[in-house]
């Protein structure tokens, strides 16, 4: 505020003090300017954290899912293997066993 005090010496005291206002209005809106700039950097920063954790989780979770039905699908395969080999070999093993 030096540099403006010695301009603003010579001047009438209502100018003196609009500019004064104004001055501070400048700095004020500088301020609150760069206060904003910090905070959207903040919460774009927290944004994108937050989107590479959900999709590192989805990613985590689609696998886990994904390998879960493949479990699944080996059991029933298994199951379902089981299931026509035992009557097979019941039904037409006796069958076989009686014509030949």
């Amino acid at each position: 505020m030096d540099s403006s005090d010695s301009c603003l010496e010579n001047t009438p005291p209502s100018i003196k003090e609009t500019a004064e206002n104004v001055i501070s209005n400048v700095n004020t809106f500088f301020n609150y300017t760069l206060f904003t700039k910090k905070v959207t950097r903040r919460r774009r920063r927290r944004r994108r954290r937050r989107r590479r954790r959900r999709r590192r989780r989805t990613t985590e979770e689609e696998e886990e899912e994904e390998e879960e039905e493949e479990q699944q699908q080996q059991q029933q395969q298994q199951e379902q293997e089981h299931f026509l080999k035992k009557p097979f070999l019941l039904i037409f093993g006796n069958f076989f066993l009686e014509t030949y």
